[in-house]
């Protein structure tokens, strides 16, 4: 299993759907963010937030301005490779707060490291904000953000992505909550 990665948590979007801020809504009296970390069985130094917003300085979380504002995940991602070191890298969204470690654990006994992107297949669906990224991805992201191509999908098609199904059992973990509708519906 492959454990020597860098961790980053997009946090910048507008949340527009959800009408309030997405990392720091609180689903049971606990922020989405603080949801994933301790699903995720980490500590709050092993991931680092990419946003500009001041809401996101968040006590004992390392947070780096997104250095590609309004540019949606796309710029976010290219700001995370900017700044890691690592070879490969977790990308995650900020509202997958049912995402846990059986999960995690899942994709990492899958990864291909000869791959340029490792992301999850749910239900037929790539899930890109919940993958793991090569640094050597970044010129490709740079270039798409360069000229304007910002539909995450778009670039995804120019890399050799290990697609990982996931198991059924596993597919509610994997949900990314846009609205209020969708968190009721996660949640009943």
């Amino acid at each position: 299993m492959y454990k020597d990665y860098g961790i980053y948590i997009l946090c910048g979007g507008n949340s527009s759907r959800m009408g309030k801020d997405k990392a720091t809504f609180k689903l049971n009296e606990t922020s989405f963010l603080e949801n994933i970390r301790v699903n995720l069985n980490l500590k709050k130094n092993d991931i680092i937030l990419v946003s500009d917003k001041p809401e996101h300085r968040l006590d004992g979380y390392q947070t780096i301005k997104d250095i590609n504002r309004n540019c949606g995940p796309l710029g976010g991602i290219v700001t995370s490779l900017n700044h890691t070191t690592k070879k490969i890298n977790l990308i995650l969204s900020c509202d997958i707060p049912f995402i846990n470690s059986e999960s995690l654990e899942f994709i990492e006994k899958n990864i291909n490291l000869n791959a340029d992107l490792n992301i999850p297949i749910v239900e037929g669906r790539l899930m890109p904000l919940i993958g793991f990224y090569s640094k050597k991805s970044l010129e490709v992201f740079q270039n798409q953000l360069s000229n304007k191509i910002l539909k995450l999908m778009l670039a995804i098609e120019k890399f050799e992505v290990n697609k990982i199904s996931i198991p059924t059992n596993l597919h509610k973990n994997f949900s990314n909550i846009n609205s209020l509708e969708d968190l009721k519906k996660m949640t009943q």
